[in-house]
């Protein structure tokens, strides 16, 4: 698609070189005694001039340059500089983005195809628009590739559909032939071919007279392109008398494709960031247990602070102030590291959650992984399927996860007859290809669409039955029938929906400090960069639990003003909101404060 750097500064440093001297060579002689600004330093519009009057006549710019050689550059570099005598310049037009060049087709002459590269940048990049885009710019020969030259005009043109057949058919038909010009010689071989001039390096097909060279490459080059021709023939009447092969085939590839990078994304997810983890919690322990005391001091005081504004006094205190002192006492005296390897004992067996709150997670379950409503549910059906849930979760107080996953797949399946008749057909029939006692021969990838069988077997979902038989006879290069056609492009949109959740998980897992490194130790600046941000976490914390700190202490003092004030006072005529106005006390000037009085934050 793009050179490689090398490449591309020594393709620029010719280049300029080249267009400064069309430069100088333009310009008027009263004014070629005094050197103009270098190519480098002209402006952009100043460039494209220079660029267009170059592709005028490029062999006659290039005899020129070579003769005088002003650069003084090597013998290579002047060769190279040779090929570009057969520029082509004009406007393109620019077809398709492929994986490794750009289709462009010449508008004028012959109506060449050209696979181009660019310097840094794709050349559709560069160009305004989507594809297809009509454009003006050069093109050049450089190490083996044609290059395109940077400065790329972009025309408004709309293409109607017979256009767009026609440009297409040109590429395809010169794609058959293998006359897509990729390089050198075959920018001299397609250019002779076209114009009908032979030279030595020609096929002599046009005119028909060919030189001793050519007569000899002759009866080689047209057995290979006949062959070329029939291979291309028979493929797009395959395609025509069979359009759903093909398009099985592009599906297959891009579920190959999806199946790729899932595989690399939960490669990373599941051995890279676990390894991450580890290695943060050992080579940086004391700072993160640091953050988690500090994190647990900021919640206690929290919501103590919540408690005394809620006029909630937890049990075991008498009084308020001996909350507030006990909260700030555990906050900020020191307290020994959790040796966690010291202790031998067991950890306590978890409790099992309320009733209340089992219920509403469950019906949280129900309308998020299984698309139920729990009112539309039968009251029978709704008790017998909670019960299986609290089973489930039984499963994870001791501990078993495996078995706690497996219990959960079949909770609110459709268990009527039909359902179960329906799910049983298509596993019997799906598992005679998956069974691992059948086939011994299967590999890993048939033991994993094995497992997804039986986990849709347990559960009792035929559409998740369904999909993992297609996408093994995807694998498997099966042949599909046209009735399939609609099942197919369904889970062609599946398939577009998979890709845009896996490059939202890309990004995800991008930011990731390992991304790109793999599972090992990273590298000192990384490193430098976790300890900075884990540095920055600890002053965050350290600084919020000094403001709560604060916060508490002043309202222990405000509490213990309280305790000792007088008790209320009797009004003679009553509560001052009822004083009448003559009566009422002439409010206080307010004080102001300065600007160094500390500020509570409560």
């Amino acid at each position: 698609m793009v050179l490689p750097p090398s490449d591309a500064k020594d393709f620029l440093r010719l280049l300029f070189g080249l267009m400064h001297f069309v430069h100088r060579s333009s310009l008027p002689p009263r004014k070629r005694g005094r050197p103009p600004k270098p190519y480098a330093e002209q402006p952009l519009e100043k460039r494209a001039e220079i660029h267009q009057l170059f592709g005028k006549d490029p062999a006659a710019h290039v005899a020129a340059y070579i003769s005088e050689n002003p650069e003084r550059l090597s013998d290579a570099e002047i060769a190279e500089i040779a090929q570009w005598k057969d520029a082509s310049a004009g406007r393109f037009i620019f077809l398709h983005q492929l994986e490794k060049h750009l289709v462009a087709i010449e508008m004028a002459g012959g109506r060449r195809v050209f696979a181009v590269r660019g310097l840094r940048d794709a050349p559709s990049t560069i160009a305004s628009g989507p594809l297809p885009q009509l454009v003006e710019t050069v093109l050049l020969p450089f190490r083996g590739v044609i290059v395109c030259d940077g400065l790329v005009a972009s025309f408004r043109h709309s293409f109607p559909q017979p256009e767009l057949q026609e440009l297409d058919h040109k590429y395809q038909q010169a794609k058959a032939a293998g006359t897509i010009i990729t390089d050198y010689s075959l920018l001299k071989t397609v250019a002779g071919e076209t114009t009908g001039e032979t030279t030595g390096e020609t096929t002599g097909e046009t005119t028909g007279e060919t030189t001793g060279e050519s007569s000899e490459k002759a009866p080689e080059k047209a057995p290979e392109k006949a062959a070329v021709r029939k291979r291309a023939a028979k493929k797009r009447a395959t395609r025509a008398s069979n359009p759903l092969s093909a398009f099985v085939k592009r599906l297959r590839k891009r579920f190959l494709e999806y199946r790729s990078e899932y595989a690399e994304l939960r490669r990373f997810e599941e051995e890279v960031v676990p390894f991450f983890q580890t290695w943060v919690e050992t080579k940086f322990k004391k700072q993160r247990d640091e953050i988690r005391r500090l994190e647990e001091d900021v919640e206690d005081m929290e919501t103590a602070l919540a408690n005394l504004f809620l006029d909630a006094l937890p049990e075991g205190f008498d009084s308020r102030e001996d909350f507030i002192a006990e909260t700030v006492k555990k906050a900020t005296e020191p307290r020994e590291p959790d040796d966690e390897a010291a202790s031998d004992e067991p950890p306590p067996t978890p409790e099992m959650p309320s009733v209340e709150d089992l219920q509403f997670i469950f019906d949280e379950f129900l309308i998020a992984a299984r698309n139920i409503d729990p009112e539309d549910m039968d009251p029978d059906d709704y008790d017998r399927a909670f019960a299986e849930f609290v089973a489930s979760v039984e499963h994870v107080r001791d501990g078993n996860r495996a078995a706690f996953e497996r219990s959960m797949l079949a909770i609110g399946a459709d268990r009527s007859k039909e359902n179960v008749d329906l799910v049983n057909k298509a596993y019997r029939r799906l598992a005679k290809r998956l069974h691992p006692d059948k086939n011994p021969d299967h590999g890993e990838e048939a033991k994993e669409f094995w497992e997804r069988l039986r986990n849709a077997k347990e559960a009792l979902d035929l559409r998740s039955i369904e999909k993992v038989e297609l996408e093994w006879r995807l694998l498997s290069g099966d042949e599909f029938e046209t009735l399939e056609e609609d099942r197919l492009k369904s889970y062609q949109e599946e398939l577009r929906t998979g890709f845009s959740d896996l490059r939202k998980l890309k990004r995800e897992l991008s930011s990731h400090p390992l991304w790109g490194y793999g599972p090992k130790p990273p590298p000192r600046e990384v490193v430098e960069s976790i300890r900075e941000e884990i540095e920055d976490e600890l002053a965050d914390l350290r600084d919020l639990r000094d403001e709560l700190v604060a916060a508490l202490e002043s309202r222990q003092r405000v509490e213990a003003r309280r305790r000792s004030a007088p008790g209320p006072v009797d009004f003679p005529f009553g509560p001052p909101n009822t004083w009448p106005r003559s009566t009422a006390p002439k409010p206080r000037k307010k004080r102001t404060e300065s600007p160094d009085q500390m500020e509570f934050p409560f």
